[in-house]
C-alpha cells in the first residue's frame, strides 16, 4: 500500500468531482434539485438544494478518502495492517471511484439525464424507463422472464 500515490489518486478525483460540481452549477437553474438519495427501487426519493447537492459527494469523498489516509496510522496492529496493505490500497480505489461514479450520475440527473435505476432485482435494470417491458430486455431478458413467469403462477 503506498498511502501517497492513493493519497494523489484521491485527490485528483475529488480535484474532477468539484469541476464537475463547478460546472453543473452554471447549468443548473439557481432554483434546481439535485438527488441525493435512490430508493431500493432504484428511484431517487430525496433531493437537496443546488449548493448541498452539488458539493455533498465530493466533500464526502475527500472526508472518507482522509479516514482512509489516517486509519494506518491510528491502527495498534500496524504490522498486521501492513500485511493487508494490498488489499486495503484496492478497497480505498474502489470506495473512492465508487462514490464519483455515484456522483455523476447525480450530477447527471440533476441536468436532466435519466440514468440507470438499479434495484435489487436483476430485472429492475434499466436506462430510464419504468416500463415492465423495457426492464427485462437488457443481457438478463431470459432469467427475468423465467422469474416473472414464475412468481406469476
Amino acid at each position: 500500500m503506498n498511502r501517497r500515490a492513493l493519497t494523489i489518486f484521491s485527490a485528483v478525483v475529488v480535484g474532477a468531482m468539484l469541476l464537475l460540481s463547478a460546472w453543473a452549477w452554471f447549468q443548473l437553474p439557481a432554483d434546481a434539485r439535485v438527488p441525493i438519495h435512490w430508493g431500493p427501487d432504484g428511484q431517487v426519493d430525496g433531493y437537496a438544494d443546488k449548493t448541498i447537492g452539488l458539493l455533498l459527494l465530493p466533500l464526502t469523498t475527500l472526508g472518507v478518502a482522509a479516514l482512509l489516509w489516517v486509519i494506518p496510522v491510528i491502527e495498534p496492529r500496524r504490522a498486521n495492517f501492513e500485511k493487508s496493505g494490498k488489499a486495503y490500497g484496492a478497497i480505498w480505489v474502489a470506495v473512492v471511484l465508487m462514490l464519483a461514479a455515484i456522483d455523476v450520475v447525480a450530477v447527471a440527473a440533476a441536468l436532466g439525464g435519466t440514468g440507470p435505476t438499479v434495484s435489487a432485482d436483476a430485472c429492475s435494470w434499466s436506462r430510464g424507463s419504468s416500463s415492465s417491458s423495457s426492464a427485462c430486455s437488457g443481457p438478463h431478458r431470459r432469467s427475468c422472464s423465467s422469474s416473472s413467469s414464475e412468481g406469476s403462477s
